[in-house]
């Protein structure tokens, strides 16, 4: 959770129905084409937009976690917000490449979705990072990346290749002040960023989510790259790199307090720790 920011709980409903899950045919099963992504308008926002990441893994075939109940569903200390957690292991020829861990919270007015794929070996694959905190229909933060840390500099020449397209495609989301430059320090430079956009830019902004997740997947957990990566058991010099990019963003967030507000220190602590931040 990268960026500072006060929640108004005074701000008007949050925004209108918008979108829904995705439904992809077969033909698209290795490939998860966003041209042909199909959705319709029968939830909020950022709930269609969890409902596509477990589609998504559940086309990939994905192996989905049983969480422990404390970190699968949790209610604010207020009861005013309820927040779900899901998790993924990524795997090819039955071995475990990557695992995605997705963190929806829904109140009245606010809705945040947090998504990580944390890769097992960091220096192989990279990270796919996305925040969206959305209050009374303004889009306070909408941050989208594929990040980098430990990445051998060929293959970060790799990721900019393929991630430049979808920066230039959404450089139009508006923004009033730069991310911090910590939240991108892990980044090959080709992030989305959008800052108190109104509720015009929804659309735009689920579409950065899904297009930059749909190229993840299609580069890295599909096919010979990621039967590939799959192949390598993790190294003790890339499970510490990966693990000192999660620490990073666990002490450097505000979203820790946050979180300790809503659901209490004690807790939020053991949350961001075993679950959020964990070894994938």
């Amino acid at each position: 959770m990268f960026f500072n920011y006060q929640l108004d709980l005074g701000f008007q409903q949050l925004m209108g129905n918008q979108f829904v899950t995705p439904t992809y045919s077969n033909a698209l099963a290795n490939t998860l084409d966003s041209g042909e992504r199909s959705l319709a308008e029968n939830c909020s926002p950022f709930e269609a937009l969890a409902r596509y990441t477990s589609d998504s893994m559940q086309l990939l075939h994905a192996n989905r976690s049983n969480l422990n109940e404390t970190y699968a569903n949790k209610l604010s200390v207020n009861g005013r917000f309820l927040l779900t957690s899901q998790e993924w292991d990524l795997t090819a020829r039955r071995r475990s490449l990557a695992t995605l861990r997705m963190v929806y919270i829904k109140g009245q007015k606010t809705a945040i979705i947090n998504t990580w794929i944390f890769p097992k070996r960091s220096d192989l694959m990279p990270v796919y990072a996305a925040e969206l905190i959305s209050v009374g229909g303004i889009h306070r933060i909408a941050f989208v990346d594929i990040q980098v840390p430990g990445l051998r500099s060929t293959d970060v020449e790799e990721v900019e290749f393929l991630t430049a397209p979808l920066a230039t495609r959404f450089s139009v989301l508006p923004f009033d002040e730069p991310p911090p430059a910590w939240a991108t320090d892990a980044s090959q430079g080709n992030f989305a960023f959008a800052r108190q956009a109104d509720a015009s830019w929804t659309p735009t902004i689920q579409d950065c989510y899904c297009s930059y997740l749909e190229t993840y997947l299609n580069a890295y957990a599909t096919g010979a790259t990621a039967r590939s990566i799959a192949s390598y058991s993790p190294t003790q010099e890339a499970t510490s790199r990966l693990s000192a990019y999660q620490h990073h963003h666990m002490e450097h967030s505000p979203g820790s307090k946050f979180l300790s507000n809503l659901f209490g220190h004690e807790w939020t602590q053991s949350f961001l720790t075993n679950f959020v931040f964990a070894k994938p």
